[in-house]
């Protein structure tokens, strides 16, 4: 039998694919704290900060952004905060701390418009570019 070599984000993606399912059946049966407080557990005392700087971090933060943007395509209604609830879990296991971020506006037609987003070290990681645009920023929620 032969083995297919799977790829560095093959793999974050295989690990992100069941979060996100589960992150997306959660939303709106399931309490948004509570919700919160499990992301925020995941997380929680697995990998010291520390133990993950530099191009390591960066590949590592990289790699979890392009792993739960793939298993997404896989989730009908994986929203914008179903994939950062997905990446800051993800990330946190990782030991690497970032905030969700929530924006709030109308879109061309007025209608009102919200958007989740992940920054880590000070830039986007999950939800940037044109989505942001005319958004005004809420309080974030660091994990």
């Amino acid at each position: 039998m032969i083995m297919r070599a799977c790829t560095a984000d093959g793999w974050v993606a295989a690990q992100a694919l069941p979060l996100v399912w589960v992150l997306r059946g959660a939303l709106g049966r399931v309490r948004f704290e509570t919700l919160r407080g499990a992301v925020a557990r995941l997380g929680s005392g697995r990998v010291r900060p520390s133990d993950v700087s530099g191009a390591a971090r960066a590949r590592s933060i990289d790699a979890v952004a392009r792993g739960v943007e793939r298993a997404s395509r896989h989730v009908d209604g994986a929203t914008c905060l179903v994939r950062a609830l997905a990446v800051q879990a993800m990330l946190g296991v990782r030991g690497v701390r970032s905030e969700i971020k929530f924006g709030v506006g109308r879109d061309a037609g007025g209608a009102f418009r919200a958007h989740a987003w992940v920054e880590c070290d000070g830039r986007v990681v999950i939800g940037g570019g044109e989505e942001l645009n005319g958004l005004a920023p809420l309080p974030a929620w660091p994990g």
